[in-house]
């Protein structure tokens, strides 16, 4: 039963469950909150009109039936247990099964197969797939002896409290195998493969009803009433670069599957479907396709890695990626990524994830997430996401997420600056380099820092001076030389005893704090409040300074007690400074946000 084209086996044959652990997301408040715990591995979701959310649970297998199993001359001891579930969170309410006996696998050490995904349709009742990895003789000879393996590759109808076949993917493989002639992994070039895993559905807003064959590497229609399987696309296999230890020449390309996931439906009523790609799960493999069922699917959207669902959220796609760094790595850290219109990208709660197994749009402007969808059972849970608001509570007056555009900045997805420096991108306060990277690792100098401190001041209309005087004896000539003066004159900043300001020096994370506390000051015409005593290793001229800031949430410590006032600042931590700041002139009403 094990399919290296299955995607719940796939991931969790790779590294041990011990990697797998849901973290806590009480510290971001109302942006994100656990709404359902103590699920057994939670794979796709979706949610009714009414709020209620419905959850696919692989399930934690059982021992009612147990098979050994010959692949690729390996054994497998596969046992199953009728513990598969779709769960229901209603508004407010608590985890229920309502959905229950659909068939769980446990494949090996740990790794789970069952329900995968579930559609709401229309009129309220539930679709169900439930996987398989593997061909429906297999299945067929499975359930003469444990009669729930007959659900296995197929899609169910609930209803009633009632289930019903909808419609057998399995079997539709294995009759019209999608894949024929194709290059495939499994076996030599042009072999037909009986593979199937059913892995994501989509109910359509002109009432289809969608399937993802991860196993057939297909997109199909399905007419309900009949159960009759039409093909909407299907993705063909691409190549990849050999990993090193597979002891090939460098540069060895070997086939790949595409091994889609799961689909969403555009504003425009088109349907995309994402891929999590087969083994060697290439980092920026991966792809998202629109899938019309006229000329083939069309690429859309690349470069992301393990896509495990798509969806569509006020006009913009939401990426759930299961390994950001890719399955080789065992590194189970997911992503969810937001694609503006314009294909600009932010990454998402990148350290909130862990194997995150599907995502779905709530008539609440929300996002629901499966988390940890492959690990222990019992250790998974949904998470509610509020798109609206910044990670960082100390700036989202100023960096709405919805409404700050994205950049073209190619080295901040997924840093943890990246929010801040979109944002003060946004604000006209920071730029990028000519390459295109803004390096936010990189040290800023006390130039850099003057000229977006000028910006910020000035984007208040706050009267800055000109900067065509200055005092200091070496800034003349230098690209910061308007900035440096024009806050020098304001009373801003000041140089040094021998008269110069040194802009290409780099600055300490003190100087900074009071460059900022300064402007403040200026551009308010008020005086910051004093702070507390928040850090032990301050002193001298800054100290005071570096306490306002801390009460007011513009900066933090490098640890408890610790806020290395020394230390020079890098040009990302300077975005998060700088926005901090840009909040609280916007929530005083001295800055508005850009059209």
């Amino acid at each position: 039963m094990r399919s290296r084209r299955g995607v719940a086996v796939l991931t969790v044959a790779l590294v041990g469950q011990s990697l797998i652990a849901t973290p806590s997301f009480a510290q971001d408040g109302p942006r994100v909150e656990t709404i359902a715990t103590g699920l057994d591995n939670p794979r796709g979701i979706d949610v009714a009109d009414d709020g209620t959310v419905y959850v696919a649970e692989a399930g934690p297998g059982g021992d009612d039936h147990c098979v050994t199993i010959e692949h690729d001359g390996e054994s497998d001891e596969v046992c199953m247990g009728a513990t598969a579930t779709v769960s229901a969170v209603p508004a407010g309410g608590a985890v229920a099964p309502v959905v229950t006996g659909l068939p769980s696998l446990m494949l090996g050490e740990g790794e789970f197969l069952g329900a995968a995904d579930v559609a709401v349709a229309d009129d309220g009742s539930l679709f169900v797939a439930v996987g398989l990895g593997g061909d429906s003789d297999l299945r067929d000879s499975i359930a003469e002896d444990w009669s729930p393996a007959d659900m296995l590759g197929t899609v169910q109808h609930f209803e009633g409290g009632a289930l019903s076949e909808v419609a057998d993917l399995a079997q539709w493989v294995a009759e019209e195998d999608p894949h024929a002639g194709q290059p495939s992994t499994q076996g030599p070039q042009g072999q037909p493969s009986n593979d199937s895993n059913p892995n994501g559905l989509l109910t359509t807003s002109d009432g289809d009803l969608l399937a993802v064959d991860a196993g057939g590497n297909s997109v199909v229609e399905i007419e309900p009433a009949t159960g009759e399987i039409a093909l909407r696309a299907h993705l063909e296999d691409r190549t990849a670069a050999a990993p090193p230890f597979l002891g090939l020449p460098p540069g060895t390309q070997i086939p790949m599957q595409p091994v889609p996931t799961n689909l969403a439906e555009d504003p425009d009523g088109d349907v995309v479907v994402g891929d999590l790609t087969g083994f060697p799960f290439p980092v920026g493999g991966a792809n998202v396709w629109l899938v019309d069922g006229s000329d083939g699917p069309e690429l859309v959207e690349e470069g992301f890695t393990n896509i495990m669902d798509v969806v569509y959220l006020d006009g913009e796609l939401y990426v759930l990626e299961l390994a950001r760094n890719g399955l080789l790595s065992g590194d189970f850290e997911g992503a969810l990524v937001r694609v503006r219109a314009d294909g600009t990208r932010t990454s998402l709660l990148r350290d909130l994830l862990v194997a995150p197994g599907g995502v779905a749009a709530g008539p609440d402007g929300m996002l629901y997430i499966t988390n940890d969808s492959i690990g222990e059972p019992g250790s998974g849970s949904v998470i509610r996401f509020d798109p609206s608001l910044a990670a960082d509570q100390a700036i989202r007056s100023a960096c709405p997420p919805l409404e700050v555009p994205g950049t073209s900045l190619s080295d901040i997805a997924g840093t943890t600056h990246e929010e801040a420096i979109t944002c003060t991108a946004w604000h006209g306060l920071f730029r990028g380099f000519a390459d295109g990277t803004f390096r936010p690792g990189a040290e800023i100098s006390r130039g850099q820092v003057a000229t977006t401190v000028a910006r910020l001041v000035r984007a208040t209309g706050a009267d800055l001076p000109d900067g065509s005087g200055g005092r200091f004896t070496d800034v003349d000539g230098t690209t910061h030389a308007m900035a440096i003066n024009a806050l020098e004159e304001a009373g801003i900043v000041s140089g040094f005893s021998d008269g110069t300001f040194r802009p290409r020096d780099m600055i300490s994370r003190a100087q900074v704090v009071s460059i900022l506390v300064a402007a403040y000051e200026y551009t308010t015409d008020s005086t910051l409040p004093a702070g507390g005593d928040a850090f032990d290793d301050i002193g001298g001229v800054h100290a005071a300074n570096i306490e306002a800031a801390a009460a007011r949430g513009w900066v933090r410590g490098t640890a408890p007690r610790t806020f290395s006032p020394r230390a020079d600042i890098s040009r990302g931590q300077m975005a998060s400074t700088l926005a901090r700041v840009a909040a609280d002139l916007v929530d005083g009403e001295f800055l508005t946000l850009p059209e």
